[in-house]
């Protein structure tokens, strides 16, 4: 891309909310947040203003606030960050009613750092005639840090199927670890690209944990707090699903000799 006296505001400029958006035809009792989870990424530097450092560009969002490589651009609403380490993790419900019932807001909350990213469900695009059709897809985008590990809450109780999606990643290697706690104890099957991936299971100590040489998909399930934490890697598709089952293990005192028996 070649720029000739072109303002910083006019490369980029990201929008802000509408408060008109606010109300039960449109985003529910607060903003749409998916304007505010955008990632824009400069690969040859071509936008940016020395015209060679790789740089993503975000809209203003408090999850990215307190990143050491962003800075805040006024001018441009964004956050600029001089490195690619960036994703947008988009994740839905695969439910029958993933329309019609409400799961958020949903919080991605970093483990070890103080991102923190508030989550609305898509707008009501329904319409029956002149009234609104009630109708909101449960499907959320957040921008994300890779190679760093999340929460993901739910406001109302987890869908029985959900899908997640690292995408835009720079490097085929790039990943993020994501966890979340149901409240019921059944037993959870994750897949990656169609394919079970097998659980490992926590321990009291909790000294299982996700290793950079794992997969996509590789998760460990807690069942004491009913949380299971897996890997996303760059554009794997991960689907969790509940099942109509529940594991257990059993400790009862046997005469030694009728064990060797």
């Amino acid at each position: 891309i070649t720029l000739e006296n072109v303002g910083e505001e006019n490369k980029i400029f990201f929008e802000l909310p509408k408060a008109s958006d606010i109300g039960v035809d449109n985003c529910g009792g607060w903003f749409c947040t998916g304007i505010s989870n955008i990632l824009l990424k400069d690969l040859d530097g071509s936008l940016t203003a020395d015209g060679s450092t790789a740089v993503s560009y975000m809209p203003y969002n408090l999850g990215v606030e307190n990143s050491e490589t962003c800075e805040r651009s006024n001018i441009q609403n964004a956050w600029v960050c001089r490195d690619m380490n960036w994703s947008l993790l988009t994740f839905e419900s695969g439910d029958l009613d993933t329309l019609t019932r409400l799961i958020s807001p949903v919080y991605v909350r970093g483990e070890e750092s103080t991102f923190s990213n508030k989550l609305n469900s898509y707008m009501d695009h329904v319409w029956d005639g002149f009234y609104t059709g009630l109708k909101r897809l449960s499907r959320f985008h957040s921008v994300i840090e890779n190679g760093q590990s999340y929460s993901v809450s739910y406001t109302g109780t987890i869908p029985n199927l959900m899908r997640y999606q690292l995408q835009g990643a720079s490097n085929e290697d790039d990943f993020v670890i994501l966890s979340k706690q149901y409240t019921k104890p059944q037993s959870i099957k994750v897949t990656a690209d169609g394919q079970t991936v097998p659980a490992y299971y926590q321990r009291p100590d909790n000294s299982v944990t996700i290793q950079d040489e794992d997969g996509c998909g590789a998760n460990i399930y807690d069942p004491d707090n009913r949380i299971i934490t897996f890997k996303a890697t760059a554009d794997c598709m991960i689907n969790t699903e509940v099942m109509n089952a529940i594991k257990g293990s059993v400790r009862y005192d046997i005469d030694i000799n009728e064990f060797f028996n």
